[in-house]
């Protein structure tokens, strides 16, 4: 199937104290679900479970990221999803180490 670019849209997620790389992650994607509407949509008749979904990560232990969980943070179901993981994001020292990653979220629709 052949797919054009929709829209990207970045956000952050910061897990204070469980040092957890999936939280932040999660947080980051909410922060990305909860800023926009798509109305396109409804308009064009169009399913999520037609597009396919890019998820970039970058956060400072990508090893750490569980894909699978990534998967079911996704409020939507896509027909294909990529997810992408990269050293990124920012480590900070406080009390406790303060994990801060950036998510980007690529949807791309069936080409008309």
């Amino acid at each position: 199937m052949v797919y054009r670019r929709l829209l990207t849209e970045i956000g952050m997620g910061i897990d204070l104290i469980g040092r957890d790389v999936n939280e932040s992650v999660k947080r980051a994607i909410n922060d990305i679900v909860h800023r926009v509407c798509i109305m396109y949509f409804r308009e064009k008749g169009i399913s999520f479970s037609q597009v396919k979904l890019i998820v970039d990560i970058y956060t400072p232990y990508p090893y750490r990221i569980s894909r699978e969980k990534v998967a079911d943070f996704l409020p939507v179901k896509p027909s294909e999803l990529v997810v992408n993981v990269y050293n990124g994001g920012a480590l900070v020292k406080g009390l406790d180490e303060i994990i801060v990653s950036i998510v980007a979220i690529t949807i791309l629709i069936p080409e008309e």
